[in-house]
Protein backbone atom coordinates (compact mmCIF):
# COMPACT_ATOMS: atom_id res chain seq x y z
CA UNK A 1 0.00 0.00 0.00
CA UNK A 2 1.40 3.25 -1.22
CA UNK A 3 -0.09 6.22 1.14
CA UNK A 4 0.27 9.81 0.23
CA UNK A 5 -0.07 12.98 1.89
CA UNK A 6 -0.35 15.18 -1.42
CA UNK A 7 -1.42 15.56 -4.77
CA UNK A 8 2.55 15.72 -5.49
CA UNK A 9 3.10 12.77 -3.83
CA UNK A 10 0.44 11.15 -5.83
CA UNK A 11 1.69 12.51 -9.25
CA UNK A 12 5.14 11.40 -8.37
CA UNK A 13 4.60 7.76 -7.53
CA UNK A 14 2.61 7.89 -10.94
CA UNK A 15 5.36 8.81 -12.41
CA UNK A 16 7.23 5.24 -11.53
CA UNK A 17 4.13 3.44 -12.61
CA UNK A 18 2.06 3.66 -9.17
CA UNK A 19 -0.85 4.29 -9.85
CA UNK A 20 -2.78 2.66 -6.52
CA UNK A 21 -2.24 5.22 -3.90
CA UNK A 22 -4.05 6.04 -0.62
CA UNK A 23 -4.33 9.44 1.00
CA UNK A 24 -3.36 10.52 4.54
CA UNK A 25 -2.87 13.58 5.04
CA UNK A 26 -2.17 15.78 7.99
CA UNK A 27 -3.29 18.74 9.47
CA UNK A 28 -1.74 21.58 10.84
CA UNK A 29 -1.28 22.63 14.92
CA UNK A 30 -4.69 23.28 16.35
CA UNK A 31 -3.71 26.69 17.85
CA UNK A 32 -3.64 28.02 14.32
CA UNK A 33 -7.14 27.65 13.92
CA UNK A 34 -8.07 28.82 17.01
CA UNK A 35 -6.08 31.67 17.27
CA UNK A 36 -7.95 32.66 13.57
CA UNK A 37 -11.00 33.97 15.31
CA UNK A 38 -8.76 36.63 17.00
CA UNK A 39 -7.38 38.24 14.06
CA UNK A 40 -8.33 42.10 13.95
CA UNK A 41 -8.27 42.47 10.13
CA UNK A 42 -7.87 46.52 10.18
CA UNK A 43 -4.58 45.61 12.51
CA UNK A 44 -3.31 43.80 9.92
CA UNK A 45 0.32 45.49 8.41
CA UNK A 46 2.20 46.02 5.07
CA UNK A 47 4.33 42.86 6.13
CA UNK A 48 5.87 39.83 4.17
CA UNK A 49 6.93 36.91 6.13
CA UNK A 50 8.90 34.06 4.46
CA UNK A 51 10.80 30.90 5.78
CA UNK A 52 14.40 31.63 5.09
CA UNK A 53 15.22 27.84 5.25
CA UNK A 54 13.74 27.32 1.68
CA UNK A 55 14.12 29.20 -1.06
CA UNK A 56 16.11 31.65 0.51
CA UNK A 57 18.74 32.25 -2.65
CA UNK A 58 15.37 33.44 -4.78
CA UNK A 59 13.43 35.06 -1.79
CA UNK A 60 16.73 37.10 -1.13
CA UNK A 61 16.49 38.66 -4.25
CA UNK A 62 12.95 39.55 -3.96
CA UNK A 63 13.65 41.42 -0.93
CA UNK A 64 16.38 43.27 -2.15
CA UNK A 65 13.99 44.14 -5.36
CA UNK A 66 11.51 45.76 -2.87
CA UNK A 67 13.43 47.64 -0.25
CA UNK A 68 9.96 49.46 0.93
CA UNK A 69 8.76 46.49 2.06
CA UNK A 70 9.15 44.85 5.52
CA UNK A 71 10.13 41.24 5.28
CA UNK A 72 10.18 39.19 8.52
CA UNK A 73 11.94 35.54 8.35
CA UNK A 74 9.72 32.92 10.72
CA UNK A 75 12.82 31.40 12.46
CA UNK A 76 13.89 30.69 15.85
CA UNK A 77 10.42 31.16 17.17
CA UNK A 78 7.72 29.01 19.47
CA UNK A 79 4.17 28.26 17.73
CA UNK A 80 3.06 31.06 20.04
CA UNK A 81 5.26 33.72 18.15
CA UNK A 82 4.85 32.30 14.69
CA UNK A 83 0.98 33.04 15.08
CA UNK A 84 1.54 36.81 16.68
CA UNK A 85 3.62 37.40 13.56
CA UNK A 86 1.07 35.84 11.14
CA UNK A 87 -1.85 37.81 13.04
CA UNK A 88 0.10 41.14 12.21
CA UNK A 89 1.43 40.40 8.52
CA UNK A 90 -0.98 40.55 5.44
CA UNK A 91 1.46 38.24 3.32
CA UNK A 92 3.37 35.23 3.18
CA UNK A 93 5.69 34.04 0.44
CA UNK A 94 7.12 30.60 -0.09
CA UNK A 95 9.71 29.91 -2.97
CA UNK A 96 10.77 26.71 -1.31
CA UNK A 97 10.57 23.58 -3.07
CA UNK A 98 7.59 22.16 -1.31
CA UNK A 99 7.98 18.74 -0.57
CA UNK A 100 4.28 18.04 0.20
CA UNK A 101 1.14 20.65 1.84
CA UNK A 102 3.66 22.53 3.29
CA UNK A 103 3.16 23.68 7.29
CA UNK A 104 3.67 27.78 6.92
CA UNK A 105 1.29 28.31 4.03
CA UNK A 106 -1.55 26.82 5.43
CA UNK A 107 -0.60 28.01 8.74
CA UNK A 108 -0.70 31.77 7.43
CA UNK A 109 -3.76 31.53 5.35
CA UNK A 110 -5.41 30.71 8.60
CA UNK A 111 -4.22 33.44 10.20
CA UNK A 112 -5.86 35.91 7.57
CA UNK A 113 -2.18 36.33 5.16
CA UNK A 114 -2.33 36.69 1.29
CA UNK A 115 -0.04 34.00 -0.24
CA UNK A 116 2.51 33.91 -3.03
CA UNK A 117 4.35 30.76 -3.85
CA UNK A 118 6.62 29.60 -6.40
CA UNK A 119 5.23 26.62 -9.05
CA UNK A 120 7.78 23.74 -6.82
CA UNK A 121 7.01 20.70 -6.19
CA UNK A 122 3.34 20.88 -4.33
CA UNK A 123 2.78 23.91 -4.94
CA UNK A 124 1.96 23.63 -8.41
CA UNK A 125 -0.67 21.21 -7.12
CA UNK A 126 -4.30 22.09 -5.56
CA UNK A 127 -2.06 21.19 -2.38
CA UNK A 128 -1.89 25.00 -1.97
CA UNK A 129 -4.90 26.00 -3.25
CA UNK A 130 -4.55 29.32 -4.46
CA UNK A 131 -5.71 31.26 -7.39
CA UNK A 132 -2.64 30.54 -9.95
CA UNK A 133 -2.07 34.08 -10.25
CA UNK A 134 0.05 34.19 -6.81
CA UNK A 135 1.83 30.86 -7.84
CA UNK A 136 5.05 32.59 -9.93
CA UNK A 137 7.98 30.51 -11.30
CA UNK A 138 11.06 30.93 -9.22
CA UNK A 139 12.91 32.67 -12.00
CA UNK A 140 14.57 36.32 -11.73
CA UNK A 141 12.81 37.60 -15.01
CA UNK A 142 9.28 37.39 -12.75
CA UNK A 143 10.61 39.27 -9.80
CA UNK A 144 9.06 42.25 -11.52
CA UNK A 145 5.43 40.41 -11.49
CA UNK A 146 6.31 39.11 -7.66
CA UNK A 147 6.86 42.69 -6.75
CA UNK A 148 3.95 43.72 -8.75
CA UNK A 149 1.80 41.21 -6.62
CA UNK A 150 2.99 41.85 -3.30
CA UNK A 151 1.94 45.59 -4.00
CA UNK A 152 -1.21 44.44 -5.05
CA UNK A 153 -1.94 41.78 -2.19
CA UNK A 154 -0.78 44.93 0.36
CA UNK A 155 -3.36 47.37 -1.76
CA UNK A 156 -6.20 44.55 -2.45
CA UNK A 157 -5.46 42.87 0.87
CA UNK A 158 -9.72 42.33 2.11
CA UNK A 159 -10.02 41.14 -1.94
CA UNK A 160 -7.51 38.69 -1.82
CA UNK A 161 -8.11 37.74 1.53
CA UNK A 162 -11.25 36.45 0.27
CA UNK A 163 -10.36 34.55 -2.68
CA UNK A 164 -8.86 32.28 -0.19
CA UNK A 165 -11.73 31.05 2.06
CA UNK A 166 -12.19 27.56 -0.16
CA UNK A 167 -8.25 27.02 0.76
CA UNK A 168 -9.21 28.16 4.71
CA UNK A 169 -12.46 25.88 4.67
CA UNK A 170 -10.28 23.15 3.86
CA UNK A 171 -7.19 23.55 6.39
CA UNK A 172 -10.09 24.01 9.03
CA UNK A 173 -11.42 20.50 7.85
CA UNK A 174 -7.74 18.78 7.40
CA UNK A 175 -8.26 17.28 10.89
CA UNK A 176 -11.66 15.67 10.24
CA UNK A 177 -10.15 14.44 7.18
CA UNK A 178 -7.49 12.98 8.19
CA UNK A 179 -9.29 10.91 11.10
CA UNK A 180 -11.53 9.41 8.50
CA UNK A 181 -8.82 8.43 6.00
CA UNK A 182 -7.54 6.52 9.28
CA UNK A 183 -10.44 5.15 9.66
CA UNK A 184 -10.78 4.32 5.90
CA UNK A 185 -6.90 2.73 6.10
CA UNK A 186 -6.71 0.98 8.95
CA UNK A 187 -10.58 0.39 10.04
CA UNK A 188 -10.08 2.17 13.49
CA UNK A 189 -10.88 5.22 15.06
CA UNK A 190 -8.23 7.74 15.21
CA UNK A 191 -8.22 9.50 18.82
Amino acid sequence: MHLVQSEYAADFLKSYGISKVRYLTDYINKEFITRSSEVDFSKKEDIVLYNPKKGYVFTQKIIIANPNYKFVPLVNLTTAQVADLLMRAKLYIDFGHHPGKDRFPREAATMGCCLITGLNGAAAFNDIDIPTKFKIEAEDKNIPLISEQIAYCFNHYEEVWKQLEAYRKKIREEEAVFEQEVKNIYGVEYK
